[in-house]
């Protein structure tokens, strides 16, 4: 009964589409920067911007960082560790400043909160 009174209440309003403001464009950004897509892609989503705010960088997920030889986790600023080499990994930098590296193994003490194969 709800839906018939409404139906016919509503009968003359003219439907009105959803618009965006002339100042707002909507882009592609990467998932888990929040920038633009990088070189080598990553997951995304579409996102609305004001025009001034739109990001502007790509930052790349694949970056060279400390790793030990041994356990292939990462070595972090001011561990002592001989066992370190350059790498390429999937990096990503938390709100912290604190580098997060995706595809290595979890640590014991919590610095590396996740793995994603």
């Amino acid at each position: 009964m709800w839906n018939t009174v409404m139906s016919k209440l509503l009968t003359d309003v003219k439907v009105k589409r959803n618009t965006m403001p002339t100042e707002m464009v909507k882009i592609q950004v990467c998932n888990l920067t929040g920038k633009l897509i990088p070189e080598g892609g990553c997951e995304a989503h579409f996102e609305s911007f004001k025009k001034e705010y739109v990001p502007n960088e790509r930052v790349s997920l694949r970056q060279n960082i400390l790793i030990d030889r041994e356990t292939g986790r990462m070595v972090y600023e001011g561990e002592d560790n001989p066992n370190a080499e350059w790498q390429e990994h999937l990096v990503v930098k938390e709100i912290t400043g604190q580098m997060v590296c995706l595809d290595c193994p979890q640590r014991e003490d919590g610095k590396e909160v996740r793995v994603i194969n």
